[in-house]
């Protein structure tokens, strides 16, 4: 009978081992949808893969610190497209975003925009504007040629006019003259910044990208009229259709790199295969004691007996 209770002991306590075990598991599954539905993608430092989409910063495939990756801050920056998630985009290592959006160019484009896309994703940051806007009006502007001029004498990478440089220098408060300012238009730096910072003012001044859009283009005072006698704007309009037809290009990099971090999010996932027994042994029915074990147990109670009295 002490063989029998032993044996229904450690069936309880395999029972309740389970129990935990369930628990346990019921814990992690409800954190894990927790964290598909905050960030749509799984973190786990067990993988290498994740190093080479630039997410999880701070953890070596070697197993040896670093420092975190560099990435840009778009958390609050209304996207040009809805569908942008500018959260998960600032989750992404520079060079890798980078990298991304130039591989879903053209040649020979991709090769003049490797020397200047990381300046217009900074000057984007500076002023908090889309990012791929901003690089699918350089594109659709100049073509990432920084000796662009147009027949109108707009220059540089963002074709911008030698009017509105001397406006945005005045702007900016920057003490020099007209002539100086001219010159300094060529200089691709300069440039850009100029042309984010006038893109910023059009966007605070409409409130829609395709607003500024279409106002970087064909200036203020024809959007400004428009809007005034409810003329459509950017409707049919060439130049805001190449914008967009850029931007889809470079969205289309930042869903890749999206549904790369799902994949290997999905294979990291730890799969773990309890044992599982039969219900009878959770109940104790298997227990079924034999002829020796029945023998002992009554030769027990006897001896008891005898004992006691």
């Amino acid at each position: 009978m002490k063989a029998s209770s032993e044996r229904y002991n450690s069936h309880l306590e395999h029972f309740s081992a389970y129990c935990m075990n369930v628990r346990s598991l019921f814990i992690l599954g409800l954190c894990a949808v927790t964290a598909v539905i905050s960030f749509d993608f799984f973190w786990t430092p067990a993988t290498k893969n994740f190093r080479d989409l630039g997410l999880l910063a701070g953890i070596s495939s070697e197993g040896k610190a670093f420092t975190p990756y560099n990435t840009y801050n778009f958390k609050d920056t209304n996207p040009f497209f809805k569908r942008l998630h500018l959260g998960y985009l600032s989750s992404i290592d520079k060079k890798t975003l980078e990298d991304a959006l130039i591989d879903h160019m053209e040649h020979p484009i991709d090769k003049r925009a490797k020397k200047y896309i990381s300046s217009l994703l900074h000057f984007a940051e500076q002023r908090q504007l889309d990012p791929l806007w901003v690089i699918s009006i350089a594109w659709t502007e100049s073509h990432f040629n920084p000796k662009a001029q147009s027949y109108v004498k707009a220059q540089g990478l963002m074709q911008i006019m030698p009017k509105t440089g001397v406006f945005l220098h005045k702007l900016l408060k920057r003490s020099l003259n007209k002539e100086d300012i001219i010159q300094i238009l060529r200089v691709p730096h300069v440039n850009m910044e100029l042309g984010v910072y006038y893109l910023s003012r059009l966007y605070k001044r409409f409130g829609l990208y395709r607003y500024a859009t279409v106002a970087y283009n064909m200036g203020p005072g024809f959007v400004r009229r428009s809007l005034r006698y409810n003329r459509p704007v950017g409707i049919k309009n060439v130049y805001y259709d190449k914008v967009k037809k850029n931007y889809k290009k470079l969205l289309a990099a930042v869903d890749s790199l999206r549904e790369k971090s799902r994949e290997y999010g999905h294979e990291s996932i730890i799969h773990v295969k309890n044992h599982t027994f039969d219900i009878n042994y959770y109940l104790g029915l298997d227990i079924v004691p034999t002829k020796e074990e029945l023998k002992l147990a009554s030769k027990d109670m006897k001896n008891s007996r005898l004992a006691k009295n």
